[in-house]
């Protein structure tokens, strides 16, 4: 086979040795690679190499090593590329295709984290506002705590169609919870009361431990073993497991270690001077930054500081007096992933975006956000590309508000009416939705039907539960079943089913003696007359009784006795005609005694 016959061959897409014995190159031909073929192109490259008038043109062959002039006319159809030029269109196709797909997988993920769930559902079981709430980082058990002094433990994957909590505390009886948050393990949470002690449960509500009180009576509150007032708030440092911090209105945040705790030891005290009258002010927040390096705490009197967690404690390395107007304290302080923005919302109804790096003054701020809860916080979205915070309602409305800004100008992207007024607010970017707690008792949860994944969709997928026989049994009154039968006129009230409870309080009234006639008439125990004319009667009837001689009562009956005996006088007819009485009526028995010893003695 010549060249020709190689060439046409190449062309047409079938193989060399085509309808012949295949014949064996010599091991000198090599094939030429992309890129050295790219450099002969460019090196024998000439304007008037293709022409219409039978020029000629040099082609080679992948199997051929000289190179041999091959006329136009030999060859049929258009012109073969060359393997750099199928090489580049290659790449090319491959490059398109490849940053097609990376940028619609990029731009699917964007969208399934940004996306901004609205569809709701509520976790209602408290009685009073939810003022604290946290998820534990496998997202899979919540936390609530509020007004009502309780703290429940929700299990996403153990909730029923009933969505109630399996376990409620009551750590601090009568005094409210003021914050409540999962380790970084998830295997604890910190529960900060409206007392002076911080406590630390396990992740099933067992007691673990709890940090020492301080001294009331010593003044310089660096010397105090605790806090001396109420917490709060208090978080734990993302890096360091058992390492926490807890602010109080004894103007110090308190580092502790949970090593420490039986020894009743703090690791590290803050104590904040203020520029108010007496030098002391309230910490109202207090927050980790995300590195665990920096802690950043906010006081009643408007001021925002911020120190190294590692110290020295004695001056902030950054401090704004007038971040927030006082009487108008930051109610939270929030870090964001960068490590040199956070921000604050405050009751002064703003939300202020700040810069570590400039800290002088904010760097945008939203206002007009009514916040009347000292718990109200304001969260980053899990890719830092929003900031949510929660509005309370206003006078004369119902209803408050989840609001969505821009994470670097603060501007409103979206807007969320929610029943009651928002108090505490969380996102989880694990699961995709949005958890508030309200001033109702209850928990709003925002989720996407479709990106969303397990939390609160866990319950609400599943079916209600079908009643069993023993179900029944334990639902189904005694006085339900047998009522109507054994009495067809008892008024069953029309239910059929009634709770366990209800029935042994049933019980209980039927066992209990019956209650005396006098005592079911009006009045204090019947004895009071039911009216004036009554009473009046009562005191001019007296009964006498009380007033008449018993020996003059029974001597009234001597004669009819005598007349017709009937008890006594018949028994002693025949053996004892003549009654035999005492000689001498003695006041006690001991005259008595001293009588018969004496005629003894004779």
């Amino acid at each position: 086979m010549n060249n020709a016959d190689y060439l046409m061959a190449e062309m047409m897409g079938l193989p060399s040795g085509f309808g012949k014995s295949s014949r064996r190159l010599p091991q000198s031909s090599k094939v030429l690679s992309a890129s050295q073929a790219q450099s002969d192109k460019l090196q024998n490259h000439n304007p008037d190499q293709f022409k219409s008038d039978g020029a000629t043109s040099t082609l080679v062959s992948d199997h051929q090593q000289p190179k041999q002039p091959v006329s136009l006319d030999d060859i049929i159809g258009p012109l073969p590329a060359t393997h750099s030029e199928f090489d580049t269109k290659n790449n090319e196709l491959q490059s398109d295709s490849d940053l097609a797909s990376d940028s619609s997988c990029g731009d699917e993920q964007d969208n399934e984290v940004d996306a901004i769930p609205t569809t709701m559902a509520a976790l209602k079981d408290h009685t009073k506002a939810v003022a604290a709430l946290s998820l534990d980082p496998a997202a899979s058990r919540m936390i609530t705590a509020g007004r009502d002094c309780t703290v429940k433990l929700w299990d996403f994957y153990g909730m029923t169609t009933s969505m109630k909590p399996f376990r409620t505390l009551e750590p601090s009886l009568g005094n409210p919870i003021r914050d409540v948050q999962f380790s970084t393990t998830g295997d604890q949470f910190l529960v900060a009361a409206a007392t002076s002690q911080l406590k630390v449960y396990d992740r099933d509500g067992g007691f673990i431990t709890e940090f020492p009180k301080g001294d009331p009576y010593i003044r310089d509150l660096r010397h105090t073993k605790g806090h001396v007032s109420a917490l709060t708030n208090a978080r734990w440092n993302p890096t360091m497991k058992n390492c926490c911090i807890s602010a109080s209105t004894d103007s110090t945040i308190r580092i502790w270690d949970l090593e420490q705790a039986t020894a009743r030891r703090q690791k590290d005290v803050i104590y904040v001077k203020s520029r108010q009258p007496g030098g002391r002010t309230s910490i109202t927040a207090v927050c980790f930054s995300n590195d665990g390096r920096l802690i950043a705490g906010a006081g009643a009197d408007g001021s925002l500081r911020i120190w190294n967690s590692n110290g020295p404690f004695l001056t902030p390395i950054k401090n704004v007096d007038n971040a927030h107007l006082p009487g108008g304290a930051a109610s939270s302080i929030s870090f964001a992933m960068d490590g040199h923005s956070l921000i604050t919302r405050a009751m002064d109804n703003t939300l202020k975006l700040w810069d570590i790096r400039k800290f002088k003054e904010p760097v945008a701020v939203a206002t007009d956000l009514e916040g009347y809860f000292e718990e109200t916080n304001a969260v980053f979205s899990p890719n830092d590309r929003y900031i949510i915070t929660g509005t309370s309602a206003k006078k004369g409305c119902s209803d408050g508000s989840i609001v969505v800004f821009d994470r670097h100008t603060l501007k409103m992207v979206e807007s969320i009416n929610i029943p009651g007024s928002v108090v505490k607010i969380q996102w989880s970017g694990k699961l995709g939705q949005i958890f508030a707690g309200t001033s109702e008792g209850a928990v709003q949860v925002l989720y996407d039907p479709v990106l969303s994944r397990s939390g609160i969709k866990v319950p609400l997928s599943k079916k209600p539960k079908k009643l069993t026989v023993e179900d029944y049994d334990i639902l189904i009154s005694r006085d339900t079943m047998l009522g109507p039968i054994i009495n067809p006129g008892v008024n069953t009230g029309g239910s059929k089913f009634q709770s366990k409870r209800k029935m042994l309080e049933q019980e209980a009234i039927s066992r209990r003696p019956e209650i005396p006639s006098a005592v079911l008439t009006k009045g204090k125990g019947g004895k009071i007359g039911t009216n004036m004319t009554q009473g009046i009667m009562k005191d001019m009837m007296k009964d006498t009784r009380r007033q008449e001689d018993p020996r003059e009562a029974i001597l009234k009956f001597a004669d009819t006795a005598a007349a017709d005996p009937y008890w006594i006088a018949p028994a002693y007819k025949v053996n004892q005609p003549n009654a035999v009485l005492t000689e001498k009526v003695y006041e006690n028995d001991f005259e008595e005694d001293l009588e018969k010893r004496k005629k003894r003695r004779q």
